[in-house]
């Protein structure tokens, strides 16, 4: 450490030593720094009087490395290929550190968080999200997330949690198709409709039928999907009616891509939670939990605000999925 001190203002030559070495030329060396010949010269100079040796001799080819010259090449080469890989590992982990990778459904993804995706872009450029896709029924491992929107219940004792929005569900359809075909009330509606459902699910079309009592059948066959993204798209180009939860098609109520196809709403006394197994949690983790709870927050008032139904929804002690 005291030879590198010894060196003072000669530690920056080693700068122009590596491009000199490496162009085996003067003029190509400054041409790269962006300073003058002169100034290069200068450089090597200064640093071959710190080390006292010559580092280069001139032959019709160019410059030529001496044999302390080769040795200090190595040196720099080594040092300067180790800094790198040492910027390169801190930019890395500066970058891991402003993920945040959150666990949600591929419906709450399309339809929820990717419309005003820009939105929380502009009031967090610093952060970028990373997402574990789940295309059903909310469950599973959620270790490998920052956060998780899951049922309470499946919450461990070693997580935190934080309450996000309620089970509620409510029929949704495209508004051309509810003009057309007219909302499920009554049983006698139901030979007009398409039922879209999610296979497997906790809450299928029979449970909440059976639930607001109507009882009834539905002509041929429903239209069944695994991945619950798939049954609201099906619903918004107006190929039938499906259960909307409404934390998920909170967006698509409020613009009028999905309508309410029944005057039947059910809650399930359930709540939906971020889930995270940080503690504490980092503080970019925390800005995208208070962001997420102050979108839904105001996207249900919303739209109980448009929908006034859903403002009294009925108990439905069931569970369910989002």
């Amino acid at each position: 450490m005291d030879t590198l001190r010894n060196f003072g203002s000669s530690m920056n030559s080693l700068v122009v030593f590596e491009v000199v070495a490496r162009e085996k030329s003067i003029t190509r060396a400054a041409n790269e720094l962006n300073v003058t010949q002169v100034a290069v010269s200068r450089m090597i100079v200064r640093l071959e009087k710190a080390l006292g040796t010559q580092l280069f001799v001139r032959s019709r080819t160019g410059l030529v490395l001496t044999d302390d010259g080769l040795l200090l090449e190595r040196g720099v080469n080594e040092g300067f290929g180790y800094i790198k890989r040492s910027v390169s590992d801190i930019k890395q982990r500066q970058q891991r550190t402003q993920t945040v990778t959150l666990s949600l459904s591929s419906a709450f993804i399309a339809y929820w968080l990717m419309p005003r995706y820009q939105r929380f872009q502009n009031a967090f450029p610093e952060i970028s999200l990373r997402f574990h896709v789940i295309s059903g029924v909310l469950q599973g491992n959620a270790d490998e997330a920052d956060l998780a929107l899951r049922p309470t219940e499946q919450r461990r004792k070693s997580q935190q949690g934080w309450t996000f929005t309620p089970e509620v569900i409510i029929p949704v359809c495209s508004a051309t198709y509810l003009e057309s075909h007219g909302p499920i009330d009554h049983a006698r509606d139901l030979p007009k409709h398409t039922l879209i459902e999610l296979v497997p699910t906790t809450i299928n079309w029979e449970d909440f039928l059976n639930r607001v009592d109507v009882v009834g059948t539905a002509p041929g066959d429903p239209l069944s999907f695994s991945d619950y993204a798939l049954v609201l798209q099906t619903a918004m180009i107006g190929r039938g009616v499906a259960l909307g939860w409404v934390s998920g098609v909170s967006y698509a109520l409020r613009t009028g891509q999905l309508v309410p196809a029944s005057r039947h709403v059910v809650t399930t006394g359930r709540q939906y939670e971020l889930i995270s197994n940080q503690r504490p949690s980092r503080p970019q983790v925390e800005q995208v939990k208070e962001w997420l709870i102050a979108e839904m927050e105001a996207d249900l008032q919303e739209v109980a605000r448009m929908y006034p139904v859903l403002a009294k929804p009925e108990p439905l002690h069931h569970s369910g999925t989002p």
